[in-house]
């Protein structure tokens, strides 16, 4: 890039298309780890609801904030006490959107291990790769999707298995309902390897928790441990924007934290704490939905309606006559699909404060429609997994701009390149598409060469003009 360009990107041109009140800087860290994140979460918003669970049936389980500590306080007392894992261990999660799945995420983050998404979906030759490439030493699985284990364990490196349900966490009655209704259906394949229940494993790393001789407590570092520090890695992230096999980003404490201060600017200003209501129908397990609806939404005091599946888009119609959502995350399918279902009309929208686009690119037709029905626009963002995810995104309250990826976000270093035969974004961190503070580690398990060239894979979208 020529030295005029480097100028002009310098500059930061786009400063006056934030919004008023957002800064152009992120400021220091307030936090050492994600840990740190959910604790204060707990203390400003115990006696909130935190996640619903809605099947497409209309039934519901709840859980407050303050359960959530709880819950993942005891199974992170599992996984440190019981199964022996330490500091820097790989722990596998691969769920829908369910009520135990924060609670094991958060669970593994408090506990000092690494959390690997993994898609439920995969096929059992896809999870082999990743959790080989993974290092995970145990997995928190669905039983709907535990008949791949007999293939898959025996070619890992899997000490654990724990096996979670989505009626885990319901009201007993409907839990029980639930349970017998899957297995009627015949949706439970039989186990044929050793698995705990998520209940069971809860359960025992309570009665941990109330022993004397507890090696693991919450918020406490282990003798011989050293503390969390923001370079540690938090999470495994896959990507398939890369050639070949997908590969894992390593997100750092710094990368999630930079991330969650960026859009806590951003997006953030625009939410009110504590009363806002997500559709979570984008899976957790994915970086967006991750990154957005779980982080910034607990940060924030936010209320998240986990959708197990939103296909077909009728699964949607008992949660949107049973909830106001204030905001909707999601992908340009979903909302071209939600505006196509007959029951989806605009007094269904009404509710709706923010709509945030990523994952894909949206298409001018959706956000035409989506404006038309609800009277708002759908601010559209840019990102990649190794960016945790976003770079870029229309200004929500700030000047709009249709079929644009946005602006870069506060503290980012930005800029274009045409002098390939594509155009490219870049910045000055090895050649990174975001700042420093935010640039993942590493690509895990590929030579050091190649790293940058899977970093900077990835199509671009008209930048703000």
């Amino acid at each position: 890039m020529s030295g005029t360009h480097a100028h002009i990107y310098d500059t930061k041109p786009w400063i006056p298309a934030y919004a008023k009140g957002v800064s152009t800087e992120v400021g220091d860290f307030p936090y050492t780890s994600v840990a740190d994140v959910i604790r204060e979460g707990v203390k400003k918003y115990a006696h909130l609801k935190a996640f619903t669970c809605c099947l497409p049936n209309g039934m519901e389980g709840k859980l407050s904030y303050a359960e959530v500590d709880v819950l993942s306080d005891r199974f992170a007392a599992y996984l440190r006490n019981v199964l022996g894992l330490v500091k820097g261990d790989r722990v596998a999660v691969q769920s829908p959107n369910c009520l135990a799945q924060p609670v094991a995420m958060f669970a593994i983050l408090k506990a000092g291990l690494v959390l690997v998404n993994v898609n439920p979906l995969y096929t059992a030759s896809e999870m082999e790769h990743q959790l080989n490439d993974s290092g995970a030493k145990a997995l928190v699985i669905i039983d709907m999707f535990a008949d791949k284990l007999t293939e898959v364990v025996p070619k890992t490196s899997l000490r654990h298995v724990v096996t979670l349900s989505i009626a885990d966490f319901f009201p007993l009655p409907l839990r029980a309902l639930i349970k017998f209704k899957l297995k009627l259906e015949k949706k439970i394949p039989k186990l044929e390897v050793h698995a705990v229940p998520f209940l069971a494993a809860v359960a025992e790393g309570a009665r941990t928790l109330n022993s004397s001789q507890s090696p693991w407590r919450p918020g406490e570092v282990p003798a011989g441990e050293t503390p969390t520090s923001l370079d540690d890695i938090a999470v495994l992230q896959y990507t398939g924007g890369t050639t070949g096999v997908s590969k894992g980003a390593m997100l750092t404490q710094r990368n999630l934290l930079g991330h969650l201060q960026q859009v806590s600017q951003v997006v953030g200003m625009n939410l009110r704490p504590g009363k806002e209501v997500f559709l979570t129908a984008l899976p957790l397990y994915h970086i967006f939905a991750f990154a957005i609806n779980l982080l910034l939404g607990w940060r924030l005091g936010s209320h998240n309606v986990l959708i197990p599946s939103p296909r077909p888009m009728s699964n949607l119609k008992k949660p949107f006559e049973k909830h106001e959502f204030t905001v909707i995350s999601g992908v340009n399918t979903l909302f071209s699909s939600l505006m196509n279902e007959p029951w989806f009309t605009a007094e269904k929208a009404a509710s709706c404060r923010i709509a945030i686009a990523g994952g894909a690119a949206l298409l001018s037709a959706t956000a035409q429609r989506w404006q038309k029905l609800t009277g708002k626009s759908i601010a559209e963002g840019y990102g990649l997994t190794e960016s945790s995810p976003v770079i870029c995104v229309q200004p929500i309250g700030g000047h709009f701009l249709p079929d644009s990826i946005g602006i870069p976000m506060p503290a980012q270093k930005f800029g274009l390149s045409t002098t390939t035969a594509s155009a490219s974004l870049w910045a000055n961190q090895e050649n990174l598409l975001h700042a420093a503070f935010k640039s993942c580690s590493a690509i895990g398990n590929v030579p050091r060469k190649r790293q940058k060239r899977l970093k900077t894979a990835g199509s671009t979208r008209a930048m703000w003009r």
